[in-house]
């Protein structure tokens, strides 16, 4: 069977610019789990907001999904909360703990957590602003990287609206419609 794909539709959630939308990342797919089957969602460290946290990331490719629906076209601000605890291992405890962010399949980022004290120590991670246009998109976050891929908790994305594009797009795509035979020259 092939895993559900739970839908935000930020449609009804940000309605105006400026507005945010929190994706728990519990809810998504994919696997995180040491078998490679699953999601593995926690509890141990408190903090965490919605019912949990992804947990393990511990092998190259590991990754969470999740479906949304945009409303307009338009620059939107991506902030990933997560935490990476000491591992009392120098391989670990010396550089940012790494991953990828993905939208529709395109990797549209890297990002690297720092390492901070203790599990509990939930920090949040600013993407570039990214521009989505009107519609449903696959948004996947994923371990890799050269160094240090993985080892982290990922809590939640929270998805802020910056700007709204579609009048620009509208009044371009109707500018891009006119012909040049449907006006008289004359001046």
């Amino acid at each position: 069977n092939a895993p559900v794909k739970i839908t935000v539709t930020l449609k009804e959630k940000l309605p105006l610019v400026g507005a945010s939308a929190v994706l728990e990342l519990e809810e998504g797919t994919g696997r995180t789990n040491d078998a490679g089957t699953a999601v593995r969602v926690d509890k141990e460290w408190f903090g965490y907001t919605g019912s949990g946290y992804t947990a393990g990331w511990k092998k190259v490719g590991d990754y969470v999904e999740m479906r949304v629906e945009v409303e307009k076209s338009g620059l939107y601000a991506l902030t990933l909360r997560g935490a990476a605890g000491k591992k009392n291992d120098p391989r670990y405890d010396n550089s940012p703990r790494t991953g990828a962010l993905y939208i529709d399949g395109v990797r549209a980022a890297d990002f690297g957590l720092t390492v901070q004290n203790g599990w509990g120590d939930w920090i949040d991670y600013a993407f570039d602003n990214l521009r989505l246009s009107a519609g449903k998109h696959t948004i996947k976050l994923t371990a890799e990287g050269a160094v240090n891929p993985g080892n982290f908790n990922l809590d939640n994305l929270t998805v802020t609206r910056l700007t709204d594009e579609t009048q620009l797009i509208e009044t371009v795509a109707a500018a891009k419609a006119l012909r040049q035979d449907d006006y008289q020259s004359g001046w």
